[in-house]
């Protein structure tokens, strides 16, 4: 139930937790209320400004006291020399000494957050010392002790938090694990190499911006091949360079072949297919590029766990902003109208400073809503992703996060906001990201994240998100990232075992959790359908709607039969994806076909 529903009555409520704490220390007992209302119900705390309305009251001081004495299960108090100092303080401690001469010592928790005597209090009293404990950890510490747990795993000093939000867990692998292989991802404006620990996880090891980011620029398409070649190729050791190696390209990368305008939609697919098979000649890499469709399905496999939530994942790029709001087995995709190249050139045009002020920070969001428009006027959420980095960022800044029962990193919106502001907004941002690092490369790119978080925040406020959930990833899924429609073909007249290897192909990418649109087999490995001219017509249909031709050429020297070629064929046309089991034989005829290799993926499914 939503707080703001609730029935409320102050003078008889109950409550679990009550704050009691000097005003200088505010800011950080704001932060442990945020936290701890992430694991309860708010109206379980007693936080005097969450109650401002129902404390405007005459014998203000009686109501205290018989909301700490009385009606508190756990009374957590922060002591100090301001505590002792000040009046209401001391009104609220009259009512913890009564407990304390009931022995009532349970429902006091003391939490030492500066140095001084306060009356009633010793040196033999337990105490937890919030000067080494963020926020988010006093809060599991407070939550520890109301429900009597520990945290689930030993080395960790939060608790097991409840969240809207359980994820899949992203791998990371240590130093001196052996990859499986590398996977190239290409945006528009930045290259990343990631490992690949194992069928379905991924830890990125080095990003490269483009020198050349117009993408209107005659060299910008040779430039990525450039960076791929010379700046991600040499990151790969040479022991394994043999590895699988496979390019997912973001879907936004289509419209670089609209960039130059002016353009026929067959000289744009022309465009399109002249840079792939040039890739290919370069890298001998299959320049995948993946579509919308298979981008939400990607992300709807990431976090397979939150369609049990209403949950919006958030992804910023330079030149565009999606939303995809999942709710049940339901997933939409929502492109909007403002990226941070918007917000950098409001900004410029603007002359805004780099410490921004509230007036400007309000404008900025004003122009923000104005390009968004309606488009997530209907969408309210448990909880909000946000991608590409976000945690390893969130980390460096020191943002107060707290994990999940998974070991997921969220923090509450108005954590995010507050320190948003603290971090970003209202202070001279760059300065402090050239002390946490001398790589002007990163300083560079963590400094958009100023212009990212702003329209996140500005997004939150709309679709009402209490749970923000950074993440690293990007939105591809391991090894399958465009695997989703197959089609098998391969030779079997000279192939005594040919149908039954394309059993087993139909077995593996069944197990990469693809469909094979064709060929059918039954449960024995036979043929649903024997091998026609029907069926060949069949196969060709199959094409037209498939992600990925699998060419089974596991027979006798790796051999591709002539009507084999002639479906090799016909999906180059279509400008799908081809990928071979073993590697294709010396053959002109498909030398100049851009295709992969997927002899490592059966070790890896």
């Amino acid at each position: 139930m939503d707080d703001k529903h609730i029935h409320f009555d102050i003078k008889t409520h109950q409550f679990d937790v009550a704050f009691s704490f000097p005003g200088e220390y505010r800011e950080y007992v704001r932060d442990v209320f945020d936290s701890l209302s992430l694991l309860m119900e708010c109206h379980h705390i007693f936080y005097d400004d969450y109650y401002k309305s129902f404390l405007a009251v005459l014998s203000l001081d009686s109501l205290l006291q018989d909301i700490y004495k009385n009606r508190t299960k756990l009374n957590v108090v922060f002591l100090c020399e301001e505590y002792q100092k000040k009046e209401w303080c001391g009104l609220e401690a009259r009512a913890l000494r009564t407990l304390i001469k009931n022995r009532d010592y349970e429902k006091i928790m003391p939490v030492r957050i500066g140095d001084g005597e306060v009356e009633g209090f010793y040196e033999t009293d337990g105490y937890i010392d919030a000067r080494r404990h963020k926020p988010a950890e006093i809060a599991s510490f407070i939550h520890q002790r109301l429900t009597g747990t520990l945290p689930a795993l030993a080395p960790t000093n939060t608790p097991t938090a409840k969240s809207a939000f359980p994820t899949n867990k992203l791998s990371e692998a240590g130093n001196n694990e052996q990859p499986l292989g590398y996977i190239i991802n290409i945006g528009t404006t930045s290259c990343r190499l990631f490992q690949v620990i194992d069928s379905k996880n991924l830890k990125e090891i080095a990003v490269k911006s483009y020198n050349i980011s117009n993408e209107k620029d005659f060299a910008y398409l040779d430039g990525i091949i450039y960076h791929v070649k010379n700046d991600l190729f040499p990151q790969i050791p040479k022991n394994q360079s043999s590895l699988l190696l496979k390019v997912y390209v973001d879907y936004q990368f289509d419209g670089v072949f609209e960039s130059s305008g002016g353009l026929l939609s067959e000289e744009v697919e022309l465009k399109r297919k002249e840079f792939i098979k040039e890739f290919y000649t370069q890298t001998r890499l299959f320049f995948n590029i993946l579509s919308k469709d298979q981008t939400i399905e990607n992300l709807k496999r990431i976090f397979d766990d939150s369609k049990k939530n209403k949950v919006a994942i958030i992804v910023i790029g330079s030149r565009y902003t999606d939303v995809v709001y999942r709710s049940g087995d339901e997933s939409r995709m929502y492109s909007l109208d403002v990226t941070l190249e918007d917000i950098e050139e409001f900004v410029e045009r603007k002359n805004f400073q780099e410490v921004w002020t509230d007036e400007n920070l309000n404008e900025i969001q004003n122009y923000i809503r104005e390009k968004m428009g309606h488009v997530l006027q209907d969408i309210e959420v448990d909880a909000a992703i946000i991608m590409k980095g976000e945690l390893t960022f969130m980390k460096k800044l020191n943002y107060p996060l707290l994990p999940n029962a998974q070991q997921h990193f969220y923090l509450s919106q108005t954590q995010y906001k507050d320190h948003n502001r603290k971090k970003l907004f209202k202070t001279d941002y760059m300065s402090e990201l050239i002390k946490i690092s001398s790589d002007k490369s990163m300083c560079n790119r963590f400094y958009r994240f100023k212009f990212g978080h702003i329209i996140i925040e500005t997004i939150l406020d709309q679709i009402h998100s209490k749970q923000v959930f950074p993440r690293d990833e990007l939105s591809i899924h391991g090894l399958n990232s465009y695997i989703f429609n197959v089609v098998i073909c391969g030779s079997t007249r000279f192939n005594p075992q040919g149908v039954l290897h394309m059993f087993e192909a139909h077995n593996m990418i069944t197990r990469m959790g693809a469909n094979v649109l064709f060929p059918g087999f039954t449960e024995d490995g036979t043929l649903e359908k024997d091998i026609s001219s029907d069926t060949q017509f069949e196969c060709l249909k199959a094409i037209d709607g498939c992600d990925v031709l699998f060419v089974c050429n596991k027979g006798h020297k790796n051999y591709v039969g002539g009507t084999t070629k002639c479906e090799i064929f016909y999906a180059y046309a279509l400008q799908k994806t081809i990928a071979f089991w073993r590697e294709p034989p010396e053959d002109k005829q498909l030398s100049f076909i851009p295709s992969e290799c997927w002899e490592m993926m059966e070790k890896l499914i």
